[in-house]
């Protein structure tokens, strides 16, 4: 769908091709709850952050005059089909951007572990055109992908950390990602599961709010997100008789047995990752408090097989293997 005759024809589809092939997004938090540092220092998380990535900002291309635009999400030659009609869900949805959580993919990834990951994924089926996104490397453990629709709108990335008050300090001096239009890329962000360490400012003319990814610990979904959620989530009706014979297999494992004796819970996470090229439903162990569960431990299953996750060196071994 992208980057890809006499030269007027060969100048006519790459300048088609290169305004549909960007999306960008912002990570929104309500305005109350954020506070936007432009000038302040950074943390230390946020610092390392910014210094790991090139101090020159990605920029996606933009719509050259003369050439087509999706501001009405109408077809062309040059438009992948699928951009096309996520687009048009994303602007019947009345949101400005879209967000999907492509899943976990552990820390210190190279890119091209990443994009082998989403290359295994049901996203590069679903939505072909984002194994050619550009990826935007925040330093983390997930994996995002951003889409924006029309050219009065952007999304630019920015790093974010958690002050005393609790709310977000967004530094906007020092841009990770700057996007604008028709847009798309990919995001890899997210240490903790407590807090993001990114924000994403989506802006329509002289409006702008931020979004911080992050995945609810309850169910594995999206939170606080005043975008569209185009995730794949796997707890649907078609597939609950599958999750939960995955669940009573993994209660019938003597080790999460022993902890769920302990007190501790087991949630499904709403996630499917590749083990040893089989798709594995993903569950969580962890406590259940008043206002959050913490995970703690992580399991996949496929078939009759039992997989652990070690977060010191970000493997999976099979359970009594």
């Amino acid at each position: 769908m992208r980057f890809r005759q006499a030269a007027a024809s060969v100048i006519a589809l790459l300048l088609g091709m290169g305004m549909c092939a960007g999306c960008g997004a912002e990570m929104q938090e309500s305005s109350a709850k954020q506070s936007v540092a432009s000038g302040s220092d950074s943390s230390v998380a946020a610092s390392t952050t910014a210094e790991r990535v090139d101090p020159k900002p990605v920029e996606s291309s933009e719509p050259t005059e003369g050439t087509e635009s999706l501001d009405s999400c109408e077809p062309t030659e040059e438009t992948d089909p699928q951009l096309l009609g996520l687009c048009k869900r994303i602007d019947e949805s009345g949101y400005q951007a879209g967000i999907a959580y492509i899943g976990y993919v552990g820390a210190e990834r190279t890119e091209e572990e990443i994009r082998i990951f989403l290359e295994g994924s049901p996203y590069a089926e679903a939505y072909a055109f984002l194994c050619d996104a550009p990826l935007v490397d925040a330093d983390g453990a997930e994996l995002y992908a951003v889409v924006t629709t029309r050219k009065d709108r952007s999304a630019s990335v920015y790093p974010a950390d958690v002050n005393e008050e609790g709310t977000y300090d967004v530094h906007t001096e020092k841009p990770l990602y700057k996007g604008k239009g028709t847009d798309c890329f990919l995001l890899y962000c997210n240490m903790s599961e407590v807090h993001s360490n990114v924000s994403i400012a989506i802006q329509t003319g002289d409006e702008r709010f931020f979004v911080n990814p992050m995945v609810s610990g309850k169910d594995g979904r999206l939170e606080n997100l005043d975008c569209y959620d185009f995730s794949m989530y796997t707890d649907g009706n078609e597939t609950q008789d599958d999750v939960m014979i995955a669940y009573g297999l993994l209660l019938e494992a003597d080790e999460v047995q022993s902890y769920v004796n302990l007190g501790m819970t087991l949630q499904y996470t709403g996630q499917i990752q590749v083990i040893d090229g089989r798709s594995c439903w993903i569950f969580a162990l962890g406590t259940d408090h008043e206002d959050q569960f913490v995970r703690e431990l992580y399991y996949g299953v496929c078939d009759n097989l039992i997989y652990s996750y070690d977060a010191i060196t970000d493997t999976w071994t099979a359970l009594g293997g």
